[in-house]
């Protein structure tokens, strides 16, 4: 049984049962639970009833037979190891600045996002839909961030970003997107040091010795040739642990510093925290 709500409103929504008179006949026979009973002709087939149907008083005449469809490409599901392996630092700068050059131009569609916090629990959802008219790609990005996870083991966020082809909607990938995002956030700051530091710029000074203060130091130093960068963290075994794996990862010097030291020697400074209050002065920062 099955429900006939799609036919043109010719009929009401109710349950229907279906079968053929006899066992060589082309007409099959929709009847409902109550009331008269419908004849479907003139095609010998299984009743796979689409939109379209000839409605006529008393009968649905079947529609001929449909090109068959276009075979859907299957959906690929990128992973964290496969985006790593695939996506470079100075790769992402450049994707990066291409679209905000879209952006700026007025050439994408990127409604403001939409945020959602979960009753009861430290979740916030953030859904990002957008839309590049050039290859015709939609995006939609869905990051959590779970303020309680970082004490149980697990990221603050993770995210899945689906893309669809904008003309045919039809589903092309599923990323998994919590490093994704990471080195899009370092790659935009990458992006913006490329074009408003000064090119002698040769330190860096970072706060925040998370997942995003680590491709922020990284970004920049795709773009700056570095001698030097202080982290500025508020968990000094944290930021020990910061300087020594991307010192060793970048071939840099980093130093553990208090902030006042670390902007007043720095010529570029990027700060990735969740602190709810200014994490240096301005007066500290370097003329």
């Amino acid at each position: 049984m099955f429900i006939l709500a799609w036919l043109s409103g010719q009929w009401p929504a109710q349950e229907y049962s279906i079968h053929r008179p006899r066992v060589n006949s082309c007409v099959w026979e929709i009847r409902p639970m109550r009331g008269p009973c419908y004849r479907l002709g003139p095609a010998d087939r299984p009743p796979s009833f689409p939109p379209g149907l000839e409605n006529r008083p008393g009968r649905v005449r079947m529609p001929p037979e449909e090109a068959p469809m276009e075979p859907r490409p299957p959906v690929r599901y990128v992973t964290t190891a496969e985006t790593r392996a695939a996506l470079s630092m100075p790769e992402a700068i450049r994707a990066v600045s291409a679209a905000l050059v879209e952006f700026s131009a007025g050439r994408t569609v990127i409604p403001a996002r939409t945020c959602l916090e979960v009753p009861g629990l430290r979740t916030t959802a953030l859904i990002m839909p957008a839309f590049l008219p050039g290859p015709k790609l939609l995006g939609l990005k869905l990051i959590s961030l779970c303020e309680d996870n970082p004490a149980r083991g697990l990221p603050l966020a993770q995210a899945l970003t689906v893309v669809m082809d904008a003309e045919r909607g039809t589903p092309l990938a599923v990323l998994e997107a919590g490093h994704l995002t990471a080195v899009r956030t370092g790659a935009a700051s990458g992006a913006a040091t490329a074009a408003l530091a000064r090119p002698d710029a040769r330190v860096a000074a970072v706060f925040g010795a998370g997942v995003q203060g680590r491709t922020q130091l990284e970004a920049v130093a795709a773009v700056r040739p570095l001698r030097k960068a202080f982290i500025v963290d508020v968990d000094s075994r944290a930021a020990a642990a910061f300087a020594e794996e991307m010192g060793r990862a970048l071939g840099l010097e980093i130093e553990p510093a208090v902030a006042a030291a670390a902007v007043r020697d720095a010529n570029i400074v990027s700060t990735a925290t969740t602190a709810p209050e200014p994490v240096f002065r301005d007066a500290d920062l370097k003329p």
